[in-house]
């Protein structure tokens, strides 16, 4: 039997045992104490557990590798396009990210109106 199927035998038998005797007295603090610690102990081997399952399938599905879509504008634009040319460019042309097109100004905002609050 390996390490994970013998604690988790070991931690169920005892979490069985601590809810019999919190079962016969719910009343008793310690008894409540020693049943949680023992479901506490039962969800760390549970999630070893998952751990190990997890692991597993990974490793079953390394041999059915999924290709990488290609991204859209390659596909648009054709295989000449380089990485740079992609959208993931950090290179704005200097205007700040304005994508208005135009001139590369800057839009003028209008002037705010009085606060009558503070007027009167």
């Amino acid at each position: 039997m390996d390490e994970v199927a013998q604690r988790l035998k070991e931690t169920s038998d005892a979490c069985m045992k601590a809810y019999d005797t919190w079962s016969k007295a719910q009343s008793n603090v310690e008894h409540r104490e020693a049943l949680a610690e023992s479901v506490h102990e039962l969800r760390k081997v549970a999630s070893r557990l998952e751990i190990q399952m997890a692991v597993s399938e990974r490793d079953e599905s390394v041999a059915e590798r999924i290709s990488i879509p290609e991204h859209k504008a390659r596909k648009r634009r054709g295989p000449e396009v380089s990485d740079d040319d992609v959208g993931n460019s950090n290179d704005d042309g200097g205007n700040g990210g304005n994508r208005s097109g135009g001139n590369g100004q800057r839009r003028q905002r209008s002037p705010r109106r009085p606060n009558k609050a503070a007027e009167g």
